[in-house]
């Protein structure tokens, strides 16, 4: 089994250290050896206390989709009610974000974004100021965790996962202003109040395109942690590759698949017409 000293030399030669306000994005297999607490313990030496890590605690316990069409009657009426969120026990789903979200909720002095599906962890002096006033709509948009993440110029590892886990694309589809970011979500948020959020996330299956143009401008650290393939990615760069790639082209990176609804329907998105605006009236004098 991997010790914490020997995932600490790890993060260390993927160029991690002291200081740094980090997103890990993270999935674990259960043939891996060491255990989450063993890299949680080792993220947390690496960053030492002058760093902040921060992680996704999502959770779709607070939201009432439809049920998909294949669905029977019957079966739809077993499906969990929705439940509202709690900042502070509403657990983070490790079917979405993997099991060391949850170890670092847990963590003592740990702060959390308010957001009742999107929300983020965070352990560290850039905590509070990551986790603040987290915005209900786009939610991984402008003022957002990703957003304040940016600012501080954070770095992101990815471990044992790929670009389509990589949040800070959906940051640089907001700040490209790609057409179809018109997804909304029914969200609890009361006993008997609902809100639908705006600028819901869609597919990511497409975000592995941008690897190719990041590893050729050398923007990606590649490396393992234990036995897990790893990533080491600057934010602001990455978010600076994405926007500009998505301005220049709006469907750059969805998805191909023709049994995708969002991505098909974000396409034609792209492909719509947009009017010149009107020409303005001169006074000849």
């Amino acid at each position: 089994m991997a010790s914490t000293q020997s995932l600490v030399t790890d993060l260390q030669k993927l160029g991690l250290r002291s200081g740094m306000t980090l997103l890990v994005l993270s999935m674990w297999p259960s043939s891996v050896s060491s255990s989450p607490q063993t890299l949680l313990d080792a993220l947390l030496d690496v960053l030492g206390p002058t760093g902040t890590l921060m992680v996704p605690t999502f959770t779709y316990t607070s939201v009432d989709p439809p049920p998909p069409a294949p669905m029977l009657a019957e079966a739809a009426t077993q499906r969990a009610p929705a439940s509202v969120f709690r900042i502070r026990s509403t657990p983070a789903d490790i079917q979405l974000v993997g099991p060391l979200p949850e170890l670092v909720r847990n963590r003592p002095k740990v702060k959390r974004s308010h957001h009742p599906v999107f929300s983020f962890s965070a352990i560290g002096p850039n905590a509070a100021l990551l986790t603040h006033a987290a915005p209900f709509h786009f939610p991984f948009g402008s003022e957002s965790p990703l957003a304040h993440l940016h600012r501080l110029n954070g770095e992101l590892l990815l471990l044992n996962t790929d670009q389509r886990s990589n949040l800070l694309i959906h940051l640089a589809e907001v700040w490209a202003e790609v057409p179809y970011l018109v997804s909304t979500l029914r969200v609890k948020v009361g006993r008997e109040r609902w809100r639908t959020m705006r600028g819901k996330p869609g597919c990511s299956e497409g975000f592995v395109k941008i690897e190719p143009l990041l590893r050729q401008a050398r923007l990606i650290r590649y490396g393992e942690i234990g036995s897990l393939p790893a990533q080491r990615m600057n934010v602001r760069a990455v978010v600076s590759m994405a926007v500009a790639l998505l301005k220049g082209a709006p469907d750059a990176l969805l998805c191909d698949s023709p049994t995708c609804a969002f991505c098909q329907l974000a396409r034609r998105c792209t492909q719509k017409p947009h009017p010149l605006p009107p020409r303005p009236h001169i006074e000849l004098f």
